[in-house]
């Protein structure tokens, strides 16, 4: 035992004194190059050494029988990068061939069949490798290197919008090792009764038969089984799946029309106007797809139970919800339409939800969603796809005979590409016939992704290799549209250096907002002049932020575990943006290794380790941190790093966070004229009064609410625009006040009440004043001070009123206070009763009372208390009294009576496993804790009949009986789970040890 704990001191204190750090740029590959430079790898047998990259997927450990895309594209990736001349495609060609593929609906099946090497440690006692002055070495007379075989097969890319799909196995997806025996074929179970082989020689690989097209009947995850035939005549059996995802068709009975139309494929818009995106050698056309719902008050015919037209229904009075910012096509116009549902009392599956869009057609409007199949383009160019669909479909109500113009929505991204069209439309003299934009919290100034974010997933994606994050760095930050939008972006040349890249730096996003700028006609800075612009915004505009300047924002650590001791493997932490001109750690990146000295001592080497300092040069504050609608970009992190976490570490925790970021700054969403300023100030007042936004209304949040959200009160603001009924801007008033000269009066009494803000540019519009029925306003209900009479007792109000709805309450009481009793919660014979107002909108201290004008008087005996509680307790459970309660104010007294009595009891009864001294017998004891009214105070072992399970740590179940009892003697040991029941209730779920 001694010489044990002299081990584990070694190992700490060993620990933390060597402690290499190798890297602070350079790739998790490069650094394990310059460790690996002594060791003599000629007793390797493969040109791959798997210990050049660090293991997301732990194919050294055991090889996974389920094996998704994105595992299988992982261990081809770190295969690839671990072999020291790779004769197959690299990561980044695998993933674009087969993803190129997926678009024409072929499924690209790929084979990886390689013998690798990795390094062999060693164990405590006989360790293989030596490190010396920050180097391994060789320890002489010992091989440091063993083999491991992979044989797996899978769909290369899993996602598709089609039922109708293609399995092939090409040259490409295909790597074998001649060393070992060869995969001659493979059959596909595809799930559906049909079965598809495959032959593979070597490099070169054919189907028997020609591909076949497999059709699904129904959207989901389906699953699939491949069976690898090797040369030797073994069989390996791998499961895997692909998401399908079939697009609606409608197919209405015969004579009938569906309520919806598709215009998809060589029916959308593919022909438009070219554009030449930045950094490209020649123009290319956008092109959208969109699906229109037409409504049910022009069109005739409808049938709301089979939800079809007997006449062809025809577009008349048109809305156009245009998509957001959406890499991969991965937002299909179903989810569009979900996206348009809300709650009407904000309280969600209660079936009070709604959609806009029904309620757009129930209201005589054809509501149109457009998708953009390139949903990361350059905005120019799916801006000139908006400008072809608006050509069509007013051609369209031309031949329909409709004299309506177009409402156009554009939600976040589709807000500047809408923007973009519409302006281009005018500048160049093609009608677009648009009475109303709607700018639904789009980046007009640019969007916000916390470059901490961004800097995680280059570190864990380009430094450590997970493709998984590479692909979402590159999608979601270095795509077209995310260059053009990005307010802060990574330095494409020095990404993890602390300067360069911020506020505003990208080449892109300064040619884009120039070009936003002078598209339109002269002095419009880009904004269409012709249509009735209106904004939404989900930020608020009174300083509220979501989260303080540089501000953690996501912390976790990574453990594994040797000899029962925890050793960091990985960190991750990622900041907010510190303040203005503040230099502050922005985020941390780490990877360890661990292993054996030959003295048996454990090291850990840090291979890459990156911590970055950034300055905060952009006056306008924090982007991370301002007011304005937030994103959850920090919990599909979290969730993204769980499944490659949980393979490669022992353990993680998430310490901090994850929380919400600034995504839409609001002084962005409403484009203010003049931002320089810090975009946290105050700019709840009107910003109509001095013209100080491009807009004609606009609509503030009171909080900073998710990006794009929808609910009633948006809904009814949005609607009515859509109408034509034109809305005053739905300010915060989080500022504004109600100042009254008295709230708690009598009847027949006046007082005055007055708003602290007078002046209109800090009002959405003109005001006037109401009250409640037991109130009566005196003189003028527009003046900025109001004389009001009291009438009857009970609650009322004053509001203050605005044109667009939104009001302004202060609360007032009439008479006597309303008072009731209220138990509190407990299950004790120790019982508190309180008084609280019976009116649920307001407390008794509003009503006028304080805690010395209630009095609580036992009717037998006549003892007062007084307060705003009364507390008794006596023996047992069975006994009560009555008390009168009485509570004044300034107008009168108000009575009330109660019966003080305790809460039925309760069974206080508990369970404990208890072991019978040094012997391995355990009992179960029956305790019960006073005071108790169920049972005599007591504790001790009580002769019951219990139904008793113990399962090992594998879960088999190795002790089941009946009684009080068991015992653990005969078994081995290790860790079991007991689980007892008594009346088929579980009293007791525990783990014990048994050594």
């Amino acid at each position: 035992m001694k010489k044990f704990y002299t081990r584990i001191l070694q190992i700490i204190f060993f620990n933390f004194s060597i402690v290499f750090v190798v890297s602070q740029t350079k790739t998790y590959t490069q650094s394990m190059d310059s460790l690996l430079v002594y060791l003599d790898k000629s007793q390797m047998m493969t040109p791959i050494l798997y210990d050049r990259v660090f293991s997301f997927t732990d194919i050294d450990r055991a090889v996974k029988d389920t094996v998704s895309s994105d595992y299988f594209v992982q261990s081809w990736s770190e295969l690839y990068r671990a072999h020291n001349n790779a004769p197959f495609l690299n990561p980044d060609q695998l993933k674009d061939m087969s993803k190129q593929s997926a678009k024409v609906n072929n499924v690209e099946i790929g084979l990886l069949n390689l013998k690798f090497d990795y390094l062999n440690f060693g164990d405590q006692n006989n360790p293989n490798i030596n490190i010396n002055d920050g180097y391994f070495r060789n320890v002489p007379g010992k091989n440091p290197f063993s083999q491991k075989t992979i044989s797996i097969a899978a769909p290369i890319y899993s996602q598709f919008n089609s039922g109708a799909v293609t399995f092939s196995l090409k040259n490409d997806f295909v790597v074998q090792d001649e060393s070992i025996p060869k995969v001659t074929s493979i059959n596909v179970d595809i799930g559906n009764g049909t079965t598809q082989t495959f032959q593979v020689n070597g490099f070169a690989s054919k189907p028997i038969n020609p591909p076949v097209v497999i059709t699904y009947t129904s959207s989901g995850k389906k699953n699939l089984k491949f069976t690898l035939i090797f040369s030797d005549n073994t069989t390996k059996i791998l499961y895997s799946s692909i998401d399908v995802n079939i697009p609606q068709t409608g197919n209405a009975p015969s004579g009938t029309y569906n309520e919806w139309e598709n215009f998809i494929g060589v029916n959308g818009i593919n022909n438009t106007i070219p554009f030449q995106g930045y950094g490209e050698n020649s123009a290319t056309s956008g092109k959208l797809e969109y699906r229109t719902y037409y409504n049910t008050i022009s069109n005739p015919g409808y049938d709301p139970v089979t939800k079809t037209f007997s006449i062809q229904p025809k577009l008349r009075n048109p809305v156009y919800i245009l998509d957001g910012y959406d890499p991969g096509d991965k937002i299909s116009i179903d989810m569009l339409y979900g996206f348009m549902a809300y709650d009407i009392d904000n309280i969600p599956n209660n079936g009070n939800e709604k959609n806009l869009i029904e309620d757009m057609r129930d209201n005589g409007f054809d509501v149109t969603l457009v998708n953009f199949p390139n949903g990361a383009d350059f905005i120019e160019r799916n801006a000139m796809a908006v400008v072809a669909l608006l050509q069509r479909e007013n051609l369209k109500l031309q031949e329909n005979g409709s004299s309506n113009q177009i409402a156009l929505i554009g939600p976040s991204m589709g807000g500047l590409v809408s923007r973009y069209a519409l302006a281009y439309m005018e500048k160049n003299n093609i009608p677009h016939n648009t009475r109303l934009w709607v700018s639904y919290d789009a980046p007009h100034l640019g969007a916000n992704i916390p470059i901490s974010a961004q800097s995680n997933l280059y570190f864990y994606g380009f430094l450590g290799g997970n493709e998984v994050a590479k692909t979402k760095y590159s999608e979601n930050f270095f795509s077209p549209a995310a260059r053009e939008m990005l307010i802060e972006q990574l330095d494409a040349a020095n990404p993890m250096k602390g300067v360069g890249g911020q506020n505003n730096g990208d080449p892109v996003r300064n040619l884009f907002r120039q070009n936003l700028i002078n598209n339109g006609v002269a002095n419009s800075n880009g904004f269409p002049q012709l249509s009735r612009n209106i904004a939404i915004s989900n930020g608020n505009t009174d300083m509220t932020k979501n989260v303080n300047d540089g501000q953690c924002l996501l912390e976790m650590a990574a453990f594994k575990k040797i000899l029962g001791f925890n050793y960091k493997a990985a960190t991750l932490v990622d900041y907010a943006l510190p303040s203005y001109t503040t230099n502050a750690l922005n985020f941390e990146g780490k990877y360890t290794k661990t292993g054996w000295f030959t003295n048996g001592n454990i090291f850990s080497i840090t291979i890459l380790n990156t911590k970055v300092y950034r300055t905060n040069n952009n006056f306008h504050g924090s982007m991370d941190a301002v007011q304005g609608s937030k994103y959850n970009t920090m919990m599909i992190m979290k969730e993204s790093f769980e499944e490659p976490l949980n393979q490669m570490t022992s353990f993680h925790e998430w310490r901090q966070g994850p929380y919400y970021h600034t995504f839409m700054p609001t002084v962005s969403t409403l484009s203010l004229k003049n931002p320089n300023f810090n975009w946290n100030d105050d700019i709840s007042r009107n910003l109509l009064c001095n013209n100080e936004i491009p807009f004609n209304t606009y609509f503030v949040t009171s909080q900073n609410d998710m990006h794009v959200a929808f609910d009633q009160e948006i809904a009814n603001w949005l609607s009515e625009e859509i109408k034509g009924n034109f809305q005053s801007p739905h300010l915060s008033l989080k500022n504004v006040t109600l100042s009254a000269t008295k709230t708690n009066l009598c009847v027949n009494e006046t007082f005055h009440v007055q708003t602290n803000v007078t002046l209109l540019c800090n009002l959405p519009s003109n005001y006037y004043w109401t009250v409640s029925n037991n109130l009566q306003l005196i003189g003028s209900n527009t003046s900025s001070v109001i004389e009001v009479k009291a009438l009857q007792n009970g609650y009322g109000f004053v509001e203050l009123n605005f044109d667009n709805g939104q009001k302004v309450t202060q609360k007032i009481w009439v008479g006597a206070s309303s008072l009731q009793i209220e138990p509190a919660s407990n299950n004790t014979n120790y019982v508190t009763f309180y008084a609280v107002s019976s009116n649920p909108n307001l407390t008794l201290e509003q009503q006028g009372i304080t805690s010395e004008n209630v009095k609580w008087k036992r009717l037998d005996n006549g003892v007062i208390k007084t307060g705003y509680s009364y507390f008794a307790n006596a023996p047992g459970y069975n006994w009560s009294f009555d008390v009168e309660v009485k509570a004044t104010n300034s107008c009168g007294t108000y009575t009330t009576y109660a019966t003080i009595s305790p809460p039925p009891p309760v069974d206080c009864t508990i369970y404990k496993l208890t072991k019978n001294g040094n012997s391995e017998d355990y009992s179960v004891s029956k305790q019960v804790e006073p005071p108790c009214p169920t049972a005599p105070n007591g504790s001790g072992r009580q002769i019951d009949e219990y139904q008793i399970t113990v399962a090992n740590s594998m879960g088999v179940i190795v002790i089941s009986k009946t009684g009080d009892g068991f015992d653990m003697s005969g078994f081995p040991t290790g860790m079991y789970v007991v689980n007892i029941q008594k009346d088929n209730q579980v009293v007791i779920n525990q783990t014990i040890i048994k050594n």
